[in-house]
């Protein structure tokens, strides 16, 4: 099941904590400027459970995308592409 609220942007980021160096724009979120925060979503998961986040990345330039769960850092890309993590929640 779905666990994400609107995880594919739809008309808005409602459900989404979107930092400053971010901004939502036309069923996306882009990285628009210097910044370290964190494109995030308060969840409430099962300990133990294994979790499956799948992210596209379009119009990389430069830099990292590190998802996380909780403690966890998934792998950093640095290309276009659709990519999947599995998370254990602890």
């Amino acid at each position: 099941n779905e666990v994400v609220t609107n995880g594919t942007f739809t008309g808005n980021a409602n459900g989404w904590t979107v930092p400053s160096g971010m901004a939502y724009s036309s069923n996306s979120v882009s990285k628009t400027g210097n910044g370290t925060g964190s494109l995030t979503q308060s969840l409430s998961v099962y300990t133990r459970r294994e979790y499956l986040l799948t992210y596209t990345i379009t119009n990389w330039t430069v830099g990292t995308v590190t998802p996380s769960m909780g403690t966890s850092n998934g792998t950093a890309v640095s290309a276009n592409g659709t990519y999947t993590e599995r998370f254990i929640a602890s």
